[in-house]
């Protein structure tokens, strides 16, 4: 048993696996929005981890595929309130676009540009949006526009390694 196990075991947590040969990247492919678990697969999810992790978190998942070469959802998918959803159209199928119209009251597109320049991964807390540095000032104008406060922040050196200010946050999750 791997030395996280133990600890997380010794602290009174329970450790659930997912089957071998089912891969599930993590929190940069989820994202909770009203209740449910939107999932990412494709380059470093499978599909097949949607059903598992439904039954462990006793949640709603939304498995929404992703195109080559976006690799986690939260690069091309940010909540913003619980009508709003951003994205990057291209990162999806049109399946998974399709799906994200029915889910989301509003949606908000952000171009290319931005999304490689990690709009996506903006940290929504509240009414305040951390954004990275200034480099998509028609994602900050829409939000503005929906009467979000935003917070540019320098995390350039982090994007380096291919995230941006969400994946650089903790999240705690409260039970459903």
């Amino acid at each position: 048993m791997p030395a996280t196990h133990r600890w997380f075991e010794n602290h009174g947590f329970e450790i659930a696996t997912l089957p071998p040969g089912v891969h599930y990247e993590g929190n940069g492919d989820s994202l909770i929005w009203r209740g449910m678990l939107l999932g990412g697969y494709g380059i470093r999810s499978d599909r097949e981890a949607y059903p598992y992790l439904a039954d462990i978190l006793g949640i709603e998942t939304v498995p929404l595929q992703l195109l080559d070469p976006f690799y986690h959802l939260d690069l091309a998918l940010c909540p913003i309130d619980n009508d709003t959803l951003a994205y990057f159209p291209g990162a999806f199928s049109e399946e998974a676009q399709a799906t994200l119209r029915k889910l989301a009251p509003r949606l908000v597109a952000f171009d290319y540009f931005e999304v490689m320049a990690f709009a996506g991964n903006t940290k929504v807390v509240g009414d305040t949006a951390v954004a990275n540095g200034n480099a998509y000032p028609k994602f900050g104008e829409a939000l503005t526009g929906l009467g979000m406060r935003v917070i540019h922040v320098d995390t350039s050196e982090f994007n380096k390694a291919g995230g941006g200010a969400k994946c650089l946050t903790l999240e705690h999750y409260q039970p459903m």
